[in-house]
């Protein structure tokens, strides 16, 4: 790995872990989020299903928070212009929520098809169904990570002029799969906390940011 892929992986996980703390405030601050608190509204949570409030919120704004911090980068060693950088910051804004968004459904159409293959009468917390609970985070995770990254990886390609960007795609729908470690760290092992969520953005945004230098040089 060369000087500046290292640059933008480290980039990239200072990123991940600020976007894992804006995320996971409501674990810093629970009084704030609690019924009635000064921010009791949905923001948009990926696993913990349930919300349906389309507010732009916490939850929202890791996309926002990795197009700044990679268009400072952009700016200073690939001399992009003030344009191109803030373009680019608000292709990684707009292709996080997406993302984000479109995750519920595809967690619901893959568990109802699960459901649809598993065998009446499993029990739901045997380890046919926690197999399946995974295996459908997992695929939400890449399906996800496909659609975000691609996108960004498409605007960038326009907007950075890149050769290619088939390693960027691919590295967001594989990276995405990391989506399976929320509720291993968070939930399963230290009780309900956000471990899971500075280990998945970390991840993410680190290896995210790695692809883009590659690409970046080719």
């Amino acid at each position: 790995m060369n000087k500046r892929r290292v640059q933008f992986f480290l980039l990239g996980a200072v990123l991940g872990s600020l976007s894992a703390f804006v995320y996971a405030l409501r674990y810093f601050v629970p009084t704030a989020f609690a019924k009635g608190g000064p921010l009791d509204i949905c923001f948009g949570d990926l696993v913990l299903a349930g919300c349906t409030d389309n507010s732009f919120w916490l939850g929202h704004l890791p996309g926002l928070i990795f197009g700044i911090g990679i268009a400072v980068i952009l700016v200073r060693v690939a001399a992009v212009s003030f344009k191109t950088a803030m373009l680019f910051t608000f292709a990684s804004a707009l292709s996080y929520v997406i993302a984000l968004r479109t995750a519920p459904f595809i967690w619901r159409y893959l568990g109802n098809a699960v459901d649809f293959i598993l065998p009446d009468g499993v029990d739901q917390n045997g380890p046919i169904a926690t197999a399946a609970f995974y295996l459908i985070l997992s695929l939400t995770g890449f399906c996800a990570g496909a659609l975000g990254g691609g996108l960004l990886a498409l605007a960038s390609q326009r907007l950075l002029r890149l050769a290619s960007v088939s390693v960027v795609v691919w590295a967001g729908a594989v990276l995405g799969l990391a989506l399976i470690f929320y509720p291993i760290l968070s939930i399963g092992l230290l009780g309900e906390g956000p471990l899971g969520v500075f280990v998945f953005f970390i991840i993410w945004q680190a290896g995210y940011a790695s692809a883009l230098a590659k690409a970046l040089q080719e």
